[in-house]
């Protein structure tokens, strides 16, 4: 932008309000005004507003002073006022900074526009959205240089965030930020001080995280309420509807509102056209604020009985659901309700629909209630069941959640033949549901098992789709059980069938990718993932988990198998910034510090590991916190909390598994290796039981991780078992990064080249697999950040490296690698990794 100032007569600064378009002026006037020296450069200012809009040269009055322009012509008058600016200025250049452009009356924008092309004057224009044509005509014809500031990005927003909070920020924090603020510069920025004023941001353990979601203050509000207030009156009717009842469908809004008002909002960037969705799915233009936190603002200052009426403009009409947004929908059942209107108990349910879809599980579950308790029809009512269930069952409150489901069931069961017959669909959904909350609620996939069967069974004859739909719920629930066999077999069916199949299919996508991991063909594992990933996508609506399911194993595919960076790369959290999946955040925690851990991030990873055992203790719906726990044995453990890391051995040990069964493999090593790692005498035995239970299933991945394991625990029962020779049989048939790595490894421990185990250690660390090395009985000397720096540098890693890893300086990290060749008694990394396995033997 700098360069505007040296090669043309300065620069357009174009974005949103509070895209940082006054902050980067400003800065850049300073860096100009080094450059020249201050006193050969002339600054004058001039704003519009929107009060001076329609005054003719009212904001330009600091450039004019005492002339009137008269009925003299435009140019003329601005040739005279360039005169009297030069003369003022007695041989300096002179600048002019225009701050909201957008906002200026026709005639000061013009005389602008004359000054600058008359030369020897410089603009630095700020301006929201597309201003005068004159302005306009100056960046068309190159005088000046139009740099669009965009809004940030997620990255910017992490990078804004750790930077204003002083320290590493939590990715769900940055999420809510961005969700929130739709990346605008001055939106994050009151949201994370007014987060942190009221301890809604707080740190916890050198991490910043969210203890509660974010509001808007005072101060906020009373900033967007100003801007409001400086509307006409049709204008702030519109923004405060729009407030209200956001996304709004234009073609409602159309029918509520001056077109001429709502275009003239819409150029001035207050009002964003967006794309939303009705009730059935169909694709509409919609209305909205600019970020969801302006909107939040201007509904925090809209007083109650001006809220009811301006609500009463948009639902007073009743719309039709099948046009209204889903949002919008979901918004018409909070508002009738709260207004006591009568609502039909079908356009409940609907609205309990709309909100599930949206991931307001609480509201879905309210209109789900209200429904039953305004009608006695039974087919409305095992709707209101069914849907109150899955909610109550996502919320980890299987109780009452198998309470609706068995009414429900009842319900249809004392349907007449015919209505019954008509939803026997439905008949089949409440007892995929009861399943659901048996297998993943109760812990009982017995159960489960058996009543899918036997409804299936006890169906008459099944049609293609029917049929596909047992077969595909009995490979998903077996897999999630921990028996992979049938998704096994339909690996190779799903590696070559069409795309997507059918909607049920989808079901066996996740558990063959983890079938085809464990068994080590890795390569076809991430062939499926990628083959069903879109249309997964697709089916999210209907099918809410499936999407999360397959993301999810695929990025642990992606850990387990050595492919960190593109682990890293696809991140643990699948959903798209403003999206609501049914997906537990626990679990993104808890992938987020798996990958952690892997890349030897271990204080990170131990701080999320810990957010998300305080989430699994509040609520595990499908029950993959024994898989969590396992991750924070290991972590603890690694950073020297081994008082905590006992603990949790002991937490993983009676915590149901539930679906922690399909990730067993990794829980088993993880907890193996921790063991190992605090001393147990247990540990070898553990070691070898893992080996044979991957024998048994054919988990040849699984069975390398544990050979190695044997290996690293006692090398004498290695070499008398002959683990290095089976080590390399299973690595013809493991195609993941890690395994050579692993054969490695296990060959050059039975053969005691400390050379090579050392070189081995260091390439199993860059595939993410941390070499545990057992404490001694007595204290380490080392503190927790020593030997978790103590490990990294054993793995190979360099000072700096370790440093971006660990957030720390350089110079930091030597000083701690100077303590710890002092206390070990060494001095060169290539002795570090021997010292510390003299320790540990």
């Amino acid at each position: 932008m700098l360069a505007a100032f040296e090669n043309q007569q300065g620069a357009v600064l174009h974005g949103a309000a509070g895209a940082g378009k006054t902050h980067l002026g400003r800065r850049a006037r300073v860096v100009l005004e080094q450059r020249t020296g201050d006193e050969e450069l002339l600054w004058y200012a001039v704003a519009g507003s929107r009060d001076e809009s329609t005054i003719p040269l009212a904001a330009v009055d600091a450039l004019t002073g005492d002339l009137e322009a008269g009925s003299a012509p435009p140019r003329r008058f601005a040739r005279v006022v360039h005169e009297r600016l030069l003369a003022e200025t007695a041989g300096r250049s002179v600048a002019i900074q225009v701050e909201d452009a957008h906002l200026l009356d026709g005639d000061s924008a013009e005389l602008l526009a004359h000054l600058c092309r008359l030369g020897e004057i410089s603009l630095l224009i700020m301006t929201r959205s597309t201003t005068s044509p004159a302005l306009v005509r100056l960046w068309r014809d190159g005088l000046l240089a139009r740099v669009d500031i965009p809004a940030l990005s997620a990255r910017e927003v992490e990078t804004l965030l750790g930077e204003a909070l002083g320290g590493p920020v939590d990715a769900s924090l940055v999420r809510e930020v961005m969700d929130a603020s739709d990346g605008n510069a001055m939106m994050v920025h009151e949201l994370v001080r007014a987060g942190v004023a009221s301890s809604a941001i707080v740190p916890l353990h050198g991490m910043w995280v969210r203890a509660e979601r974010a509001i808007p203050d005072a101060r906020l509000v009373d900033v967007v309420r100003s801007e409001v207030d400086q509307l006409t009156g049709d204008e702030r009717d519109i923004v405060e509807l729009i407030a209200l009842a956001e996304p709004l469908a234009l073609a409602t809004a159309r029918h509520l509102v001056d077109p001429t008002v709502l275009d003239r909002l819409t150029a001035s960037g207050l009002v964003r056209v967006d794309q939303g969705m009705t009730v059935i799915r169909v694709p509409i233009p919609v209305l909205r604020l600019p970020q969801p936190a302006y909107a939040e603002c201007v509904r925090l200052g809209i007083a109650p009985s001006r809220r009811r009426a301006l609500l009463d403009t948009v639902y007073g009409s009743r719309v039709e659901t099948a046009h209204q947004t889903i949002a919008g929908h979901q918004r018409w059942a909070s508002w009738t309700l709260e207004c006591g209107l009568d609502v039909a108990p079908a356009e409940l349910v609907d609205a309990a629909r709309s909100a599930s879809t949206i991931g307001q599980y609480e509201a879905a579950i309210d209109f789900a209630t209200a429904a039953l308790d305004r009608t006695d029809d039974p087919v409305i009512r095992i709707e209101a069941h069914a849907i109150r269930a899955r909610e109550l069952r996502f919320l980890d409150r299987p109780v009452r959640a198998l309470h609706d489901v068995e009414q429900a069931i009842e319900l249809h069961a004392a349907l007449p033949p015919g209505a019954a017959a008509a939803t026997r669909k439905r008949w089949l959904d409440l007892h995929e549901l009861w399943a659901d909350v048996q297998q993943y609620g109760f812990d009982q996939p017995e159960l489960a098992f058996d009543v899918i069967d036997r409804v299936h069974t006890g169906s008459a004859a099944l049609d293609g789709e029917a049929a596909q739909r047992r077969r595909m719920s009995q490979i998903s629930r077996r897999a999630w059980s921990g028996d992979f066999g049938p998704a096994l077999d339909a690996a190779d069916e799903l590696a070559g069938g069409l795309v997507p199949g059918s909607k049920w299919s989808l079901q066996a996508v996740a558990p063959a990718i983890l079938a085809r991991t464990w068994t080590g063909n890795t390569t076809q594992a991430l062939a499926i993932a990628e083959r069903y990933a879109p249309a997964a996508t697709a089916y999210d609506a209907s099918m809410p988990r499936i999407g999360a399911e397959i993301y999810l194993t695929t990025f642990l595919l992606r850990i387990v198998s050595g492919r960190i960076g593109d682990a890293r790369q696809q991140g643990a959290d699948p959903r798209a910034v403003g999206q609501a999946t049914r997906l537990d955040s626990a679990l993104t925690y808890a992938g987020e510090a798996r990958l952690l851990a892997a890349e030897g991030r271990w204080r990170e990873a131990d701080e999320r590991f810990q957010i998300a055992h305080r989430m699994f203790e509040l609520r595990d719906p499908s029950g993959f916190a024994a898989w969590a726990l396992a991750g924070e044995a290991h972590s603890a453990m690694m950073v020297g909390d081994r008082q905590r890391a006992e603990a949790l051995c002991l937490l993983v040990d009676h915590t149901p598994r539930r679906a922690s069964r399909a990730f067993e493999a990794d829980v088993w090593s993880q907890l193996v290796a921790t063991r190992h790692g605090l001393g147990h005498s247990d540990a070898l035995g553990q070691a070898t039981a893992m080996t044979l239970w991957a024998q048994e299933r054919g988990f040849h991945l699984a069975e390398l991780w544990a050979l190695d394991l044997v290996s690293s625990i006692d090398p004498e029962i290695a070499r008398e078992s002959g683990a290095a020779d089976q080590a390399a049989k299973l690595a013809l048939q493991v195609d993941a990064p890690v395994a050579a790595a692993l054969v490695n490894h296990v060959q050059a421990i039975v053969a005691g080249d400390h050379v090579l185990e050392n070189a081995a250690v260091a390439q199993l660390a860059s595939f993410g697999r941390w070499v545990p090395r057992r404490a001694t009985g007595t204290p380490s000397p080392l503190s927790r950040r020593e030997s978790e720096i103590a490990s990294l540098v054993a793995a190979g890693l360099t000072s700096k490296v370790i440093a971006e890893r660990l957030h720390l300086s350089a110079r930091t990290v030597e000083t701690h690698v100077a303590r710890i060749y002092t206390k070990l008694g060494v001095n060169r990394r290539d002795q570090l990794a021997a010292a510390l396995r003299r320790r540990s033997a």
